[in-house]
């Protein structure tokens, strides 16, 4: 067993964001109802609405809030639905809040440092997670207890989804 916030997980395994419709509502309500942390990306979430082309940010944050829904749906109260924002996109803040307002249990955030993620959540009932690429791990570890957070991620130069050549982070200019 796993706690996370005020969520207990049966199964210890936390499914990562992936973005522009890789993991939506499905599969995040899935790993949720088998009792781990599914997560939602923010990224495009509303690739698929109609008016996409011509409202990007409308068409996206009404179908984050339609994938927390259907993932909390397909969960049936198992498990942890979580959404993934990244502080680089353009609309991080109203994403974060579009989704509290929806039921998420929880936030997991980074590509960025997420200062400002315990105002933007502000209920003890939604789980803050962020994600610090920091060395050692005490440090990230200390960087999300001054967040509030009840867990936290420390990236890896080797981790999916990272900038990296042979183990080693690629820098960013």
């Amino acid at each position: 067993m796993l706690t996370l916030g005020k969520k207990t997980l049966s199964v210890p395994i936390l499914q990562g964001g992936m973005g522009v419709g890789v993991s939506l509502g499905g599969l995040a309500g899935a790993v949720a109802a088998c009792g781990g942390m599914g997560c939602i990306s923010t990224a495009d979430a509303g690739y698929r609405e109609p008016d996409f082309a011509r409202d990007p940010v409308r068409a996206n944050h009404r179908a984050l809030a339609a994938e927390i829904r259907k993932a909390k749906d397909l969960a049936k109260g198992a498990g942890i639905v979580a959404i993934n924002a990244m502080v680089a996109t353009q609309d991080y803040a109203a994403a974060i809040r579009t989704a509290v307002e929806a039921g998420v249990d929880a936030v997991v955030s980074g590509a960025g440092l997420p200062l400002e993620l315990p105002g933007l959540v502000d209920t003890p009932d939604v789980a803050i997670a962020p994600i610090v690429s920091v060395s050692p791990p005490i440090l990230a570890v200390n960087s999300a207890q001054r967040l509030g957070s009840p867990f936290a991620s420390k990236n890896s130069a080797a981790a999916a989804g990272i900038l990296s050549v042979d183990g080693k982070p690629v820098p960013v200019y």
